[in-house]
């Protein structure tokens, strides 16, 4: 599937003096029920001055803004089988200003788009129970003791299984209350404001919350497609679908191939490379295409947040 922000890269042969023709067309697509599955559903409650965000049907958490919300009310709601997309008027006693939510089939993330420039914070309630919080500091993700916080990208507020990930774009500053683990983001004086939350489960999927940073600042749908077996071994080159590795890059240079590799989890990963181009060996190599080890075979493991470049 391709969305229309996508980036394509491509690896085709040209012969010498020639050229190719690459042509993409718009194909209709059926669709089915997995395509129409949203995670999320949102709603107003009664005295109508907070959302209520519910994940696969669970209430996790609620949005309420400073200065209060004295009238939030839902004027648009678009839905197809790509993504949903509801749109607030939110009315202040100063101001008021629309508040556009997006969320995309099978995709943990929720967007927000703020367009006022009168709002001082943002708060989140948490409503699940919460036992510590992180943040990413430059020198990595730590548990913070402290109330008023400076994050490079994240604030993760979890427990054992279960936490609420608040990707700040715009603003780094918050305020944390530690009896209840309600946070306040502190907006800068703007009139457009972008953040988004996910919801992580270790049961289900344990990963490193940078991989949902990235994931959100690249508008990444997916980093995986289920071909079936013809089809698949065919290709020039895959990432064998059962394991949650990022293909960083793939290039070219000096008659080489060359494709990087990242281990977004928190646990060893084992990986497979299949395709045409896996004929020849397989070398492991530095930032400065230095050969580090040959790799016995195409099946290899990446340690925890490990970057991989590999030659063949």
């Amino acid at each position: 599937m391709i969305f229309e922000d996508s980036i394509i890269k491509l690896i085709t042969k040209v012969p010498e003096f020639g050229y190719s023709i690459l042509k993409f067309e718009r194909q209709p697509r059926k669709i089915s029920n997995a395509d129409s599955k949203f995670l999320y559903q949102l709603n107003i409650t009664n005295h109508k001055k907070r959302l209520e965000v519910y994940y696969k049907s669970k209430k996790v958490y609620s949005l309420c803004f400073n200065p209060e919300i004295v009238q939030l009310e839902l004027i648009d709601n678009e839905k197809n089988h790509i993504l949903q997309r509801f749109i607030y008027m939110c009315i202040t006693k100063r101001d008021r200003f629309k508040l556009k939510i997006v969320q995309y089939a099978n995709i943990n993330r929720l967007e927000f788009y703020l367009d006022s420039g009168e709002l001082l914070e943002i708060i989140l309630i948490p409503e699940i129970k919460i036992q510590k919080s992180l943040i990413n500091y430059p020198f990595g993700i730590e548990e913070t003791k402290r109330s008023k916080i400076q994050t490079l990208d994240f604030i993760w507020l979890k427990n054992e299984h279960m936490g609420i990930l608040y990707i700040n774009k715009n603003s780094q500053r918050f305020i944390i209350n530690k009896e209840n683990h309600i946070i306040k983001n502190i907006l800068p004086k703007r009139n457009r404001y972008e953040f988004a939350i996910v919801i992580t489960n270790d049961l289900q999927n344990r990963k490193n919350p940078l991989y949902y940073v990235k994931a959100y600042n690249t508008k990444l749908m997916g980093i995986f497609t289920e071909f079936n077996s013809s089809i698949l071994s065919k290709s020039f080159l895959s990432l064998d679908y059962k394991v949650h590795i990022d293909v960083v890059n793939l290039w070219k240079r000096n008659n080489k191939t060359y494709i990087r590799l990242f281990n977004p989890n928190n646990k060893e990963e084992q990986v497979v490379l299949k395709g045409i181009l896996i004929n020849n060996p397989l070398y492991e190599v530095d930032f400065n295409y230095n050969i580090i080890s040959k790799l016995n075979s195409n099946k290899f493991s990446m340690n925890p947040w490990e970057i991989k470049t590999l030659q063949f």
